[in-house]
């Protein structure tokens, strides 16, 4: 009987220290395989990345964005259509709205910065990519967030009244 204890024992023994071995093989490879950020800031998974079984070494994974309320600057992205790029120019006005909730539109103004130089061929057609710089404040960045989408209403050319009518009666139009 007592023999069988001092077996079982034994076993019981072996069994921790195997376990105890994996566990510290485990912790190994979680030290050489942690991922530690330079600074804080929200994840943004790679596409690519989210359908693969395998990844390189080396490959990058996510990209760190800033949280936008410790942001001065958010850069609106957007893309028009190749035939109606003539028409707009750095330094043009434009609205974004974008749609927070049911029934809370946000109402930017910016200022055109950036217009690709060359186009980008979609299913839709050729698009440019229009950029432009919007200063928030701690109020408008709580309703914000990346990726947001919106509608953008850009602003070519100003008239007063009077010019347009007078335009009107000029051209006969």
């Amino acid at each position: 009987m007592i023999s069988e204890i001092e077996q079982e024992l034994f076993t019981v023994e072996q069994s921790q220290l195997k376990i105890l071995g994996e566990n510290t093989f485990q912790e190994n490879l979680l030290k050489k395989n942690k991922i530690v950020a330079k600074s804080d800031g929200i994840l943004h998974i790679e596409p690519n990345i989210v359908k693969s079984n395998i990844i390189p070494k080396g490959t990058p994974i996510v990209k760190i964005l800033p949280e936008i309320g410790k942001v001065k600057k958010i850069k609106i992205k957007f893309y028009v259509l190749s035939k109606d790029i003539s028409n707009l120019e750095i330094g043009d006005d434009l609205k974004f709205y974008i749609h927070v909730s049911s029934n809370k539109k946000v109402e930017l103004h910016s200022k055109i910065t950036e217009i690709d130089s060359s186009a980008t061929e979609t299913k839709q057609g050729n698009l440019f990519k229009i950029s432009s710089e919007y200063v928030i404040n701690d109020s408008m960045a709580k309703n914000i967030r990346y990726g947001m989408s919106g509608n953008i209403v850009i602003i070519t050319g100003k008239k007063t009244y009077l010019d347009y009518y007078i335009n009107k009666l000029i051209t006969n139009t």
